[in-house]
């Protein structure tokens, strides 16, 4: 549980400076995007160029990687190092990440993140 912990407190701290993931498009490419989020760890602001997507963490319904992802009902080309975050109005966001290692890394931090906002409400 401590080792969780001190993961999540490092996860927390990289994304309220800001991380830069690659977003999924429908057609499989990658875009490079700024992630960070509020202090309040509520909002989750996705920045590609000058057009920012906020995505309120309470909104985030599932968050699917790896073999989970044949659940989900898209086109878009997903694989083992995606990541897909799928909101309340059933729109989703999937990122692809270097390793399986840092897929997970990113999930399991959202996946917390997710809980402690739903307990909190």
């Amino acid at each position: 549980m401590m080792k969780l912990r001190e993961m999540v407190q490092d996860f927390v701290r990289e994304v309220l400076q800001g991380v830069f993931l690659d977003v999924v498009l429908d057609d499989g490419s990658l875009v490079t995007c700024h992630c960070c989020m509020d202090s309040k760890l509520t909002i989750i602001s996705l920045q590609v160029n000058d057009i920012v997507r906020n995505i309120c963490i309470e909104d985030i319904q599932d968050i699917y990687s790896g073999k989970e992802l044949e659940r989900l009902p898209t086109t878009t080309p997903l694989d083992d190092n995606c990541a897909t975050l799928v909101m309340a109005n059933d729109r989703c966001v999937s990122f692809k990440f270097k390793s399986v290692a840092a897929r997970e890394h990113f999930a399991t931090c959202m996946k917390v993140l997710r809980l402690a906002s739903v307990a909190d409400v």
